[in-house]
């Protein structure tokens, strides 16, 4: 049977409006939600600023264009500070459980105080920027959300008590998520929060004497977060965590940085009756003697610290040759990370970054 030319014509005309219709409408929908994620967070405390935003991408996606974009919270815990030149919020009309952050030139600043078991303070600060920076959220189901984020060569300096500058060829971060007030089907646990980060290439630097020799070819970390009962984001909610016996359990933490060889570790943590973290964690080692070397030159440990650490570790490499591998006991107690008997750093209550003042 053959389509008149009129007919067809009219068919095309038809196809064109619905495809220009359906844009618009869910351009609408799309545009009203923006307002509503900003305000949310600035309930939480972040405050965001940019220069201007336009909305794009017709006809088969939905874009957000910021430009000059800053995101600013601190309170007496910590501080953070996100500019950038611009970010790109990208929904397909297709896939609407997915949605694309592209960053061009994004730059972090983190500080946060933290108490040294001495009882003086100490002060973690980090500091970096790439060229881009990319981050997905995928709705995996009705209850469970996918975020990945991309940063590619990153560079940046911690003085994370004393640690100098460092550069990596990628980062990536994943992390399975439940939504925000969604629970799961009667008689199954709870969602699972499950993150897994990889790094590839990662240099430090001597804090006085400039780069590391060896490069980090590799690492990669795995944690589950077990949630008995779905508990959201707040003191209340981790309270609800603790009680009913919540844990982070670490799945998998590995990786090399020249004679240094991380592996098989092991471990929960939990939070005890002032929500401080708690639980034992035993990393094996590989190349315990360039471990020491590494800690004294990157002043990654505040010095009271450092030098409880390198004795615990000297003690511990006695009578081990340099390819053995070393079991290192790593306790959190009364608030205090212990690497055996030496107290390293000092830990406050957790509390939820944005609602630290509720």
């Amino acid at each position: 049977m053959r389509l008149r030319p009129r007919t067809l014509i009219l068919a095309i005309v038809l196809l064109i409006a619905f495809v220009i219709g359906q844009w618009f409408f869910f351009k609408s929908r799309f545009e009203a939600a923006l307002p509503t994620f900003e305000a949310r967070a600035a309930a939480l405390g972040f405050d965001i600023q940019y220069g201007s935003r336009s909305i794009g991408g017709f006809p088969f996606r939905l874009e957000a264009l910021y430009k000059d974009v800053s995101l600013l919270r601190s309170n007496a815990l910590l501080s953070l500070a996100v500019e950038a030149d611009s970010a790109v919020l990208v929904r397909q009309l297709m896939r609407q459980d997915l949605t694309i952050l592209s960053i061009e030139k994004p730059r972090f600043a983190v500080s946060a105080a933290a108490p040294l078991p001495n009882g003086k303070s100490g002060e973690a600060n980090l500091a970096f920027e790439a060229p881009a920076m990319q981050t997905s959220l995928r709705s995996e189901d009705e209850a469970l959300a996918r975020i990945s984020t991309v940063v590619d060569l990153p560079r940046g300096r911690g003085t994370v008590f004393g640690l100098g500058a460092f550069s990596a060829k990628q980062l990536q971060f994943h992390m399975n998520w439940p939504l925000e007030g969604r629970r799961a089907p009667e008689g199954q646990p709870a969602p699972r929060i499950l993150i897994d980060s990889q790094f590839a290439d990662l240099l430090l630097e001597d804090r006085d004497t400039g780069p590391l020799p060896p490069k980090i070819a590799k690492g990669h970390i795995g944690l589950q977060i077990n949630l008995p009962s779905y508990a959201p984001l707040t003191n209340q909610g981790l309270r609800l965590w603790q009680l009913e016996g919540g844990s982070v359990d670490i799945l998998r933490l590995d990786g090399a940085w020249g004679d240094i060889m991380f592996g098989s570790t092991s471990g929960s943590v939990k939070l005890d009756d002032t929500l401080r973290p708690k639980g034992d964690i035993t990393v094996t080692v590989r190349g315990l003697a360039a471990l020491t070397y590494a800690l004294d030159k990157t002043g990654v440990l505040p010095p009271d610290a450092e030098e409880f650490a390198l004795i615990t570790l000297r003690l511990m490499r006695a009578g081990k040759k340099a390819e053995d591998d070393v079991p290192l006991p790593i306790q959190i107690n009364d608030g205090v990370i212990r690497l055996g008997p030496a107290p390293l750093v000092q830990l406050g209550p957790v509390v939820p970054f944005g609602l630290a003042e509720r």
